[in-house]
């Protein structure tokens, strides 16, 4: 009987802790993306160098299956740094070249399945 004593004792604390846990954003998933992400990568001869990654402001959510990684990068929306949204709060902008980037990016493989200017309207 005392294992189960401990058990309801200890059981919604560490559900508790566990739900906490989950609700942070995963910095050491972005500091990941962020030190491995080559941003040359999604700038062709059409477009000129990219701007430091600190410049952008970077916004991270897990894809609609939770396997990867989406992220929307953006210049001048003024909210400088690195932010963990649900998905349906990525920005969503249909041009402006090189100042959205959009990334996709799979833990499991470590590899980035897409890194890539938006066009021009």
């Amino acid at each position: 009987m005392a294992p189960l004593k401990i058990f309801l004792f200890a059981g919604p604390l560490l559900l508790a802790a566990f739900a906490e846990a989950a609700e942070r954003p995963p910095t050491r998933l972005m500091d990941e993306i962020e030190r491995t992400i080559v941003l040359e990568k999604a700038f062709g001869a059409r477009w000129s160098a990219p701007h430091p990654l600190a410049a952008y402001d970077r916004y991270y959510a897990w894809s609609e299956d939770g396997r990867a990684v989406e992220a929307v990068y953006t210049l001048g929306r003024g909210a400088a740094g690195r932010h963990w949204v649900e998905r349906n709060q990525l920005p969503v902008i249909f041009d402006g070249g090189c100042s959205f980037i959009r990334v996709r990016y799979s833990p499991k493989t470590r590899h980035f399945d897409e890194v890539a200017c938006n066009g021009l309207a």
